[in-house]
Order: structure tokens, then C-alpha cells, then sequence
């Protein structure tokens, strides 16, 4: 009798035990998050040991990094130059590791290798030193919409 009550309860507590734990999703890849739309919260820009905070034109710009590779700047409501399209695109290249992100800006011809500060489902930061070999340092803050 004593065996059939313990078998019971273990019986019982190994019921409860598998039927009780969920599952945790998997943690998503940095390429899954860096999908989505981004809105800049803060950036800088370091030339010759002079900082300055990015202009206000700028931190109304949404950034949406899409699949395939492909990335869409839309310039908000406020450009900084009339002249400039509402909309550009170009094509990215962020590493497995998350780490590196190029953005390579077709308008320029030319890719620039961001690291990657921070990469969360909401936050992304990244820095550029010595952008096209000209001593220029940026750092930028995005919030994902």
C-alpha cells in the first residue's frame, strides 16, 4: 500500500511538473530584431573634437530595416533640406552576432560599418568612428515604433 501511495504521488508530481512549465519562446535573433520601424532618439556627431547633437529635422526621420537586406529612410515632417526625396532605401548588412551593422547608402556609393552599442526588441545604438576615413565620429539612439 505504501509503494501505491508513493508511486501515486510521484506520479503526480511529475504530472504537474511537465504539464505545469511553459515553454519560453525563443529569444529572437538579432537579424529578427532589428526588423521593424525605428525612430531616432538621439544622435551626435564629433568633428575634430567639436560635438554636436543631430538636428531636430533629423530626429523625425523613421528608419524601417526590412527583409531582404533592404532599409527605407523616411524624412518625417521636417526635412533638413527642401531638396531632398521624402523617402530613400538602400541596403544593410547586420553580422549573426549582431555587432556590426553596414548601411550602405546608394546616394553615396559607398557603406559605412556601424557597431552596434545596444540591440533589444526597442532600442538599438550605434556608433561609427572615423566615418569615411575623415575623422568624423558618430553615435546614434533609436526607439522602435
Amino acid at each position: 500500500m505504501k509503494r501505491l501511495i508513493y508511486f501515486a504521488l510521484m506520479l503526480s508530481v511529475a504530472f504537474i511538473g511537465v504539464f505545469s512549465c511553459k515553454k519560453k519562446d525563443p529569444e529572437p535573433t538579432p537579424r529578427q530584431k532589428i526588423l521593424g520601424r525605428w525612430k531616432m532618439t538621439a544622435g551626435s556627431i564629433t568633428i575634430g573634437g567639436n560635438t554636436e547633437q543631430v538636428a531636430p529635422c533629423t530626429l523625425d526621420d523613421i528608419t524601417e530595416f526590412k527583409t531582404g537586406d533592404v532599409y527605407t529612410i523616411d524624412e518625417g515632417a521636417t526635412k533638413c533640406n527642401s531638396s531632398d526625396p521624402q523617402t530613400r532605401s538602400g541596403t544593410y548588412v547586420l553580422n549573426e552576432a549582431g555587432t556590426t551593422l553596414t548601411i550602405n547608402d546608394p546616394s553615396i556609393g559607398i557603406g559605412i560599418v556601424f557597431q552596434v552599442l545596444e540591440l533589444t526588441n526597442t532600442t538599438l545604438r550605434i556608433k561609427a568612428d572615423n566615418v569615411l576615413g575623415l575623422g568624423v565620429n558618430v553615435q546614434y539612439s533609436y526607439q522602435k515604433l
